[in-house]
């Protein structure tokens, strides 16, 4: 269920042509919060997150607070780009930082981004990489985090 909530935001996101240019402090204000929990349950409830929504975690270090995952590969192919005989394909990526902050909290800083991939016949491809700045995007994942945490502090799981 949780997938269905999270998924259909970041493809609404993937429709948007132009992305914001925004400054270090507005990236850092959407992308980023300060929690009342320690690092380990909001390590491990990220990954949870992540893993609800779909994505494949490839690396998670506590020690760092490094987590990376990835998102299904969609295929973006055209009828115009069957008929060329080229590919296209997005996939959505996500790296989340954990860090211990004052007191006894934890700050947080996820980003998603959007890898588009296209290849022709003859063995020419592209890649881009576009960062998504939709905050409707980062709003559910910290709401579907600060539940994961609330689970999380309230059966004891760490």
């Amino acid at each position: 269920m949780k997938i269905a909530l999270f998924l259909p935001v970041l493809l609404a996101a993937s429709c948007s042509a132009v992305q914001p240019e925004l400054s270090s402090l507005e990236m850092q204000e959407l992308q980023a919060r300060v929690l009342d929990s320690d690092k380990r349950t909001v390590f491990n409830a990220s990954v949870s997150v992540l893993q609800d929504a779909g994505y494949v975690v490839r690396n998670a270090d506590f020690d760092t607070g490094l987590i990376t995952a990835a998102g299904e590969t969609q295929n973006n192919t055209s009828l115009f780009g069957i008929l060329a005989s080229t590919t296209s394909s997005i996939q959505t990526t996500a790296s989340v930082f954990v860090e211990p902050w004052e007191f006894h909290d934890t700050r947080i800083r996820v980003s998603f981004v959007e890898a588009y991939r296209s290849s022709g016949q003859y063995g020419q491809s592209t890649s881009s990489d576009s960062t998504i700045f939709t905050a409707d995007v980062y709003r559910n994942f910290y709401q579907q985090l600060d539940k994961a945490i609330f689970v999380r502090n309230g059966t004891g799981g760490r």
